[in-house]
């Protein structure tokens, strides 16, 4: 038995499952709200599960070997089948004891799960269509259905500065100027490659429902256009000879058990290491080993499809309650996040406002201490001129009494050297004086000698 295959082959009597497997993708904490969602694959319309059950009531048992045979695909739609699970394992079968046997007569739907498949319907393709509508998304369409620029993109031998990469980093920054986004070149590359995805699993959807008019191709192609809504302008470069110069389109993943799992890329990533038959072989239960064709009884294979309709329709049922319920947690989860998103920012513009803040009080402080700081220079300088000005002042009163005493002096030189001059002419006369009274004593000695000693001294010195 082959895991790689889409067809599982199952054993005869093999019964599906009331409980499905289901593998919720856990987003992480840092994962970003505008990435590409895990779509989930809404209800198959009544018409076709009642043509289902029909079909399947009228094949035998003993011819049929595999669910493929008592379900054929030409009835069943893609979306229907993946509802078709294996037979649970003992743990899912302690986690849902609701699960039917053969022997076991469920009964029909009732009106509320119908109900709840519509709400959950609705709640599927609006989370579908939510990656088609996030900021940047209308940009990176028109831009790259453009043929000129998908040439570009996928150029055969690209020259320097026009590689996928350098290409995508434009793109990433004219999304960014034009809708404020923070794309970088690995965003860019993981959506156009789920864009590619989600074309191609819609052209697929397209080419096996062709010329099934009578099987509501109607809503085929409402569900094709759920799957990727700009289909019709994608067609215009991935269809036809463009998209062979383009690179090959990215895979779904292994397919497990019939089910047409739609995952991103990180998901098909995260469950490629998963052994898929493993996963079978552990979910599929025997009911009873089955004897030779030729003791078979009509009654009993019309039991087991019984049984298997009916379980069938409790598997879409607890398979919608579940996707709905996941869902829903997973839609609390990312309100979660985005209210811590909001929080974070919101701390984020405080910090920046109270670091703006801060900058512009050291700023203040730093202005008022200049401010301070060029008074006091400026009464500094202010005194200092003064004091030079006193400085100067005195210099020239200093000058000025320097020059008057040189004055003084000149003028008490003169008077010296005139009292000098008087002094001299005064000695000189003197001089002169005690000449003419010398010679006049020596006149006078030399007639009282030429007279005489008769007259006494006294007397002469007297006169």
């Amino acid at each position: 038995m082959s895991s790689n295959t889409h067809r599982q082959s199952f054993p005869d009597h093999a019964v599906i499952s009331s409980s499905p497997v289901v593998r919720p993708h856990q987003p992480s904490v840092h994962q970003s709200t505008d990435h590409c969602p895990q779509p989930l694959n809404p209800l198959p319309p009544p018409n076709v599960l009642h043509s289902v059950c029909q079909t399947s009531s009228t094949i035998p048992t003993s011819r049929a070997s595999s669910v493929n045979d008592i379900m054929p695909s030409r009835v069943l739609s893609p979306r229907a089948t993946q509802f078709i699970q294996p037979y649970p394992s003992h743990k899912q079968e302690q986690q849902h004891p609701q699960s039917l046997s053969p022997q076991q007569h469920q009964p029909p739907m009732q009106p509320e799960k119908q109900q709840s498949v519509g709400s959950s319907s609705d709640a599927i393709i609006d989370s579908r269509t939510q990656f088609w509508r996030n900021p940047g998304m209308k940009t990176l369409i028109d831009w790259y259905t453009d043929i000129d620029n998908y040439k570009r993109l996928h150029t055969v031998r690209p020259t320097a500065g026009n590689r996928p990469g350098d290409v995508r980093k434009e793109i990433a920054a004219f999304v960014n100027r034009t809708e404020g986004t923070s794309w970088t070149e690995a965003t860019v590359k993981a959506k156009l490659q789920y864009v590619k995805k989600r074309f191609m699993d819609a052209k697929d959807l397209k080419e096996r429902t062709a010329g099934k008019r009578n099987l509501g191709a109607a809503t085929f192609e409402g569900r094709a256009r759920d799957i990727c809504p700009v289909y019709e302008k994608l067609a215009r470069v991935l269809s036809g000879s463009l998209v062979s110069n383009g690179p090959p389109p990215v895979q779904a993943g292994p397919k497990r058990g019939f089910t047409f799992d739609e995952e991103t890329e990180e998901e098909i990533s995260d469950n490629d290491d998963e052994p898929a038959s493993s996963d079978m072989e552990a979910q599929v239960t025997k009911v009873a080993k089955p004897g030779p064709a030729k003791k078979r009884n009509k009654d009993g294979d019309l039991a087991v499809m019984v049984s298997t309709s009916d379980s069938f329709h409790q598997t879409v049922n607890q398979r919608m309650d579940t996707d709905t319920e996941e869902r829903v947690r997973l839609q609390e989860e990312r309100v979660k996040l985005q209210e811590e998103r909001v929080r974070l920012q919101e701390e984020r513009v405080r910090l920046q406002e109270d670091t703006l803040r801060m900058r512009e009080e050291a700023v203040r402080k730093l202005e008022k201490a200049v401010a301070e700081d060029r008074i006091f220079l400026k009464g500094q300088i202010e005194i200092m001129d003064r004091a030079r000005i006193l400085d100067r002042e005195t210099l020239d009163r200093e000058r000025e009494a320097i020059k008057v005493d040189k004055q003084e002096v000149k003028e008490l030189a003169k008077q010296l050297e005139t009292r000098r001059q008087q002094l001299e002419e005064r000695y000189e006369g003197m001089a002169s004086e005690n000449t003419r009274m010398r010679v006049e004593l020596a006149l006078f000695k030399q007639r009282e000698k030429n007279r005489g000693p008769k007259e006494p001294k006294d007397t002469l010195l007297t006169e």
